[in-house]
């Protein structure tokens, strides 16, 4: 089943947010953070123990974000299937993380 993680207070208020999301009994810490600079999200992955997975990826629309110590790819697209890249003001209203959480690899 696909399943998505919605930014929710991702936002120009709140440019760093922390998700917990648990797959096969193992939780998982999705840390976001903006960089006014650069003018972008970033990504950082780490099991519950705090040991990173994935380190500093820019969020793109149409990543895909492989890993082999994620028992899932997570995609991160725009809602509705725009190619326009987010920024802070739509982030968390036009962009979700998907996953499918019975697809191991």
């Amino acid at each position: 089943m696909y399943r998505q993680i919605i930014l929710k207070g991702f936002n120009n208020n709140n440019p760093y947010v922390r998700y917990f999301i648990t797959f096969n009994e193992n939780t998982y810490i999705l840390v976001l953070r903006w960089n006014l600079y650069a003018d972008c999200g970033f990504i950082t992955i780490s099991d519950y123990e705090n040991n990173p997975i994935v380190n500093s990826r820019a969020l793109v629309n149409g990543l895909n974000i492989r890993n082999n110590k994620l028992p899932f790819v997570l995609a991160f697209r725009h809602l509705n299937g725009e190619t326009y890249e987010p920024t802070l003001d739509n982030i968390s209203s036009e962009f979700a993380f998907i996953y499918n959480d019975e697809a191991v690899e």
